[in-house]
């Protein structure tokens, strides 16, 4: 009898005009804050990691404010622990309405694609994320599990190859040289990658030799490597003794290549710096 003394004494100082429900049916399940997951946000991407956002929708059923005490969550993906982590949030739940709160989450791709063992050609994980939230209550905490599973979204970065460097045409008369550069995009990813933007400069034997500026590179398919020729015309003089006599020879040199590009993939529009270098037997 002194616990249900205990118990009117707290609820009425709350302000819950219900007191006579929860008394005569011992039953709190109607006036608990309910836990709506309502979204997945992938926020400040880059093609080695992404911050997330795990958007729950909380209502609260009761005239008065109530404080949201804790919460737990442990993020797997493909069956795997992953991340995990509580916290005392201590926010306050609006009264009869809906509260929004946000669980942000880093992650790089590279640990999730190795703790998933996700294969090429995969542009989702499959992620469960499950947890608990506290509310402070007249009873004390009140906690309400929930769990949600959902595909999460991954990138691997494309590859990019110095693949040939031809002598088109070399003319000593006019000392003028046409060069071709063959140069490789590919990609991991579950769907076709677009390349744009491509401003680039050539440096061959550590001297640069040459800068543009593509606008368009096309598509590299599921699977396929997509060989982009860059045209490249050089005057022998500004080259050098030792670099014409290389070309007049086609040996073997450094190729250098710097480029900025925008690569389109399924999570949007990327940038993407490329740094390669490569010793390439001129054909």
């Amino acid at each position: 009898m002194n616990r249900v003394i205990a118990l009117s004494s707290l609820l009425l100082l709350a302000g819950c005009p219900k007191l006579g429900d929860i008394l005569s049916t011992g039953d709190l399940g109607s006036y608990t804050p309910s836990i709506r997951f309502q979204k997945l946000e992938v926020d400040n991407i880059t093609f080695n990691d992404a911050d997330l956002q795990f958007v729950f929708q909380l209502t609260n059923p009761n005239p008065v404010q109530v404080k949201l005490s804790s919460f737990s969550y442990d993020l797997d993906l493909a069956g795997t622990d992953f991340v995990g982590g509580s916290s005392a949030d201590g926010m306050e739940l609006a009264a009869s309405g809906d509260t929004e709160l946000r669980l942000p989450v880093s992650l790089t791709f590279a640990d999730a694609i190795r703790t998933a063992k996700a294969v090429k050609g995969q542009d989702v994980i499959p992620f469960t994320l499950s947890g608990d939230f506290g509310f402070n209550t007249p009873l004390g905490e009140v906690k309400v599990p929930y769990s949600q599973s959902d595909d999460l979204p991954v990138l691997r970065p494309p590859k990019v190859r110095v693949a040939a460097l031809r002598v088109a045409k070399l003319d000593l008369l006019t000392q003028q040289a046409q060069l071709e550069l063959d140069v490789g995009l590919a990609h991991d990813q579950g769907t076709s990658m677009a390349f744009r933007a491509f401003d680039y400069h050539l440096a061959l034997m550590e001297r640069e030799v040459a800068a543009g500026m593509v606008e368009d590179l096309g598509e590299a398919p599921v699977g396929e490597e997509h060989i982009v020729t860059l045209p490249i015309d050089v005057g022998l003089v500004e080259l050098g003794t030792s670099l014409v006599q290389a070309l007049t020879r086609k040996d073997a040199i450094q190729v250098g290549l710097g480029a900025n590009m925008d690569v389109d993939t399924p999570l949007g529009v990327l940038p993407l710096q490329v740094d390669k270098s490569k010793r390439l037997q001129l054909q």
